[in-house]
């Protein structure tokens, strides 16, 4: 059986990858536990602490933007995958409310609404290359969202790199899934 990757770890990979320095304080700030349903009311993903407004700096605010416009698009993609392959239902429905909770979180502290515009690419017919499409995707963002949490701080930072570790994971999970069935 394979080892389980902690996410910490995968965070490291990334940011290297990326060929960015990212502080440790950063990744061990990585913590998406209490992102669910409900979750939008811009208190810390820990529950301590008191809540937070959503930023007003500009900066933070661009990142947290880019990040919701590449969830809205991957989302819509997932809903395009299943829309093609409704079999792989059950096996996409964990990341799918993944980025659901990460919007809602991004939109708590002003990663906007708007829903980015981009010319949908057919789905592919064959389900694993579908499938191997979302993964490449999940893995270039989750490199791209540890490059934009090294840059931040503060909460901006550490749900950019909740976001992704998740990614990370997903990727890993989806591969694992791929190979064995």
């Amino acid at each position: 059986m394979p080892e389980q990757v902690s996410r910490r770890t995968v965070m490291r990979s990334a940011a290297l990858a990326a060929g960015g320095a990212v502080a440790l304080p950063v990744l061990s700030a990585c913590d998406d536990a209490g992102l669910g349903a409900g979750r939008s009311t811009g208190t810390p993903a820990s529950g301590q602490g008191k809540a937070t407004e959503p930023t007003r700096d500009p900066a933070e605010l661009a990142a947290l933007r880019a990040a919701t416009g590449q969830l809205l698009l991957l989302s819509a993609r997932y809903a395009a995958v299943l829309k093609r392959h409704p079999a792989l239902r059950t096996r996409l429905t964990g990341p799918r409310a993944l980025h659901d909770a990460h919007l809602s979180r991004l939109r708590g502290l002003g990663g906007g609404t708007a829903v980015p515009k981009s010319t949908p690419r057919a789905v592919p017919p064959v389900a694993a290359k579908a499938v191997a499409e979302l993964i490449a995707t999940e893995q270039r963002l989750a490199v791209a969202h540890a490059t934009a949490a090294a840059e931040r701080s503060g909460q901006a930072a550490r749900v950019l790199a909740s976001i992704a570790a998740s990614q990370a994971q997903i990727a890993i999970a989806l591969g694992r899934k791929a190979a064995s069935g």
